[in-house]
């Protein structure tokens, strides 16, 4: 599966697995992204295009899960992680955006949704949504997603549930892009020096930080 995705164009990465007693291979007790982070060399910025070389890294971690790279695929991926986001999502739209959300490759995760749209100049940046649109997480750039079959730490596995791998993704609608571009214009947080996270916000916080860093060059 891994090296059709390359074969096809997506950029692809290995990442640690979910072991069958339902821990991360990374082997770490306190894995905040089980099954979900990059293994060996490969990371979000340095994708595998050949699929001679993809097939040879999963010889090797025949286990691994399958990371897509947005950017390096040509897609911008909406991620959605709740039906409440699904619905907040469809509520907020237009009905060009209905019809392409329709007709577009969607993978069912773990416990959400990942719709793929064309975006063949890798511009649009990765976001984390917040307020009345959290749960609608962007994946672009140098940014990726868990791409079918891999397996997620509650047992289940990834899967196409509208269209496969060779669909061809829609492109983005006048809609979705005011709504991409218009999330980077959001306000940034100021992080004061005793500011505290929870634990379950760090994984959150620290993606959001690190792409405000690589759109400004770092």
């Amino acid at each position: 599966a891994a090296a059709k995705y390359a074969s096809l164009g997506y950029g692809v990465i290995p990442l640690h697995w979910i072991k069958d007693e339902g821990k991360c291979s990374c082997g770490r007790v306190d894995c905040e992204s089980e099954g979900k982070h990059p293994l060996g060399e490969h990371g979000a910025s340095n994708p595998m295009l050949d699929a001679e070389l993809v097939a040879a890294q999963w010889d090797d971690t025949p286990e691994a899960n399958i990371g897509l790279v947005a950017g390096a695929s040509r897609r911008v991926i909406v991620d959605l992680d709740s039906v409440a986001a699904q619905n907040r999502l469809m509520d907020i739209c237009d009905v060009d955006t209905t019809d392409a959300i329709n007709v577009v490759p969607m993978a069912k995760t773990g416990k959400g949704w990942h719709l793929h749209f064309d975006d063949p100049s890798g511009s649009y940046a990765p976001s984390v949504g917040s307020g009345e649109d959290a749960g609608i997480d962007i994946r672009g750039g140098v940014s990726y997603v868990v791409a079918p079959p891999s397996r997620h730490k509650n047992g289940t596995t990834y899967k196409w549930i509208q269209g496969t791998e060779v669909t061809p993704a829609p492109p983005v609608t006048a809609w979705l892009h005011e709504y991409l571009t218009g999330r980077r214009k959001a306000p940034a947080e100021v992080m004061q020096d005793d500011h505290e996270q929870t634990k379950g916000g760090r994984n959150k916080l620290m993606a959001s930080l690190a792409g405000s860093m690589r759109r400004r060059g770092m």
